[in-house]
């Protein structure tokens, strides 16, 4: 058995006057004038207990959260879509885990429920039937008036409401040194969204070849496929209709490994299509990573090269960063991204960590909008971070 309680009490970005709340600023810059005037308008305190029962085989937990947001009220301007949005002063969730596994399968989720008595669920059955075969299965239901302000779980909006769903997803290991995997989720939203006047549905698949001919070599190659709906403005803009649309995502990566040096060639190629065009986009991107003393000095880098029709076609892929930081830029038009990051420890006790970015386009002039525009076609980060251990 096991208790723990916990309090927490934040000064937050906000969107915010003396008596409301309408949207909260999570990026956390304060670098504009704009910015600045929602620097720490509005106050979150939360607090709560977990209790938690387990044996070897039983896990159970019992979780409350109760918080308050400095006696304003959330507001959030009243839109179609935000219709269930959370507007009070204070509120509280309840929520029940649970889990139980044995040698060849094992079950595991949560149901909660809101002040208010609506609830959300998901839940997972692992299947493993054979050492070379993992089969997991997914049932999520969030109602379209559920609301939790800080819920994290399994979907595929960014809000834990309005959606249900279910997923499936196998891992085979068929012949030595090769793997396959696969999934399909299905999802549908019972209420309308931003950019969607009515109910919704999609789909989203994954399938996934790893073949290792060596210890040090890997080559991979993965399929994505993603259908869903948004609002679809024709004739002389007085007619909005709900229509599909589809992104396909072809991958093939190939990585390296010699020692001390880490090399990836990864190729990119994306279509999105809807009822009026097609868009391509591809990229290659060359990785590296050297370290002579894996305790003392690392450096990483890499140089691509990107061409999309438009933002719909962008490409993402992952970069490495410096420490507590993770970063997945996307890409649109046509440029050159590369990057460099390095990792030194200068004693026992001293790690600086370096990067540098630049991304250089060949199609624009001028980068961004607005107070963030740039004059000309290059844009470059930097980023350091020194960690003193004492």
């Amino acid at each position: 058995m096991q208790v723990s309680l916990f309090y927490s009490h934040r000064n937050q970005d906000a969107n915010a006057d003396s008596a409301f709340i309408y949207t909260f600023k999570t990026d956390g810059y304060n670098r504009i004038p704009n910015d600045i005037n929602k620097r720490r308008t509005a106050t979150v305190d939360m607090s709560g207990s977990h209790i938690r029962w387990r044996n070897e085989s039983l896990n159970l937990g019992l979780t409350f959260v109760y918080y308050s947001f400095g006696g304003k009220q959330l507001n959030p301007d009243p839109k179609p879509y935000n219709l269930f949005y959370l507007r009070e002063k204070n509120y509280f969730n309840t929520g029940m885990n649970y889990s139980f596994r044995t040698k060849r399968f094992s079950f595991q989720g949560e149901t909660a429920l809101d002040a208010t008595g609506k609830w959300a669920t998901v839940n997972n059955l692992l299947i493993n039937p054979a050492s070379s075969v993992n089969w997991v299965f997914s049932y999520r239901n969030y109602a379209r008036d559920y609301n939790a302000f800080y819920a994290k779980a399994f979907s595929e909006s960014s809000h834990v409401q309005n959606e249900s769903g279910f997923y499936t997803g196998v891992k085979l290991h068929p012949f030595s040194r090769w793997e396959l995997s696969a999934y399909a989720d299905f999802f549908r939203f019972p209420w309308l969204r931003y950019g969607v006047n009515s109910s919704s549905s999609g789909v989203d698949g994954l399938a996934q070849i790893i073949y290792k001919p060596q210890i040090n070599l890997q080559m991979q190659l993965r399929y994505k496929y993603k259908q869903k709906e948004k609002n679809v403005i024709q004739g002389n803009g007085n007619n909005t209709f709900v229509l599909p649309y589809q992104q396909q995502r072809w991958q093939f990566r190939l990585d390296y490994r010699c020692k001390n040096l880490e090399l990836k060639t990864q190729a990119d190629y994306n279509l999105y299509t809807d009822d009026s065009q097609s868009q391509p986009g591809w990229s290659l991107t060359q990785t590296f990573g050297f370290s002579p003393d894996k305790s003392k000095f690392r450096i990483d880098g890499s140089l691509g090269y990107f061409h999309t029709s438009d933002w719909n076609s962008r490409i993402s892929i992952y970069e490495k960063n410096i420490l507590y930081a993770f970063y997945y830029p996307s890409f649109s038009g046509e440029g050159l991204r590369l990057y460099t990051v390095v990792k030194w420890k200068i004693a026992p006790s001293l790690t600086i960590y370096l990067k540098w970015a630049n991304t250089r386009y060949f199609d624009r002039d001028v980068i961004g909008s607005d107070l963030e525009e740039i004059q000309g076609r290059d844009k470059t980060d930097a980023y350091c971070l020194i960690k003193y251990e004492f």
